[in-house]
């Protein structure tokens, strides 16, 4: 698909997104672990929404960290400011 980057299928992670905050704050990040299958987003954002591989919708929060039970392709969206970063993310 045109304008998506996979990541993953790494035992731990840390992943980059850019969400075009100013200068002075820290560029979030996404860190998946595999052993406590947790994603933890590092870094200032308004709201994240997550969607399975088919884009049903999972879960919209704001918390850095969500757990998940299941393995698979998870679209993770950034909202931040305005504007919003997607990544999809294999578990």
């Amino acid at each position: 698909m045109d304008g998506y980057k996979f990541y993953g299928l790494e035992e731990s992670a840390t992943l980059s997104i850019t969400t075009g905050m100013d200068a002075v704050n820290s560029q979030p990040q996404l860190v998946y672990n595999a052993a406590t299958k947790q994603l933890v987003v590092n870094g200032v954002f308004d709201f994240m929404e997550l969607y399975d591989a088919t884009g049903k919708f999972i879960k919209k929060t704001s918390s850095n960290s969500v757990a998940f039970s299941t393995s698979g392709l998870v679209i993770v969206r950034l909202h931040n400011s305005g504007k919003v970063t997607t990544r999809k993310i294999i578990l």
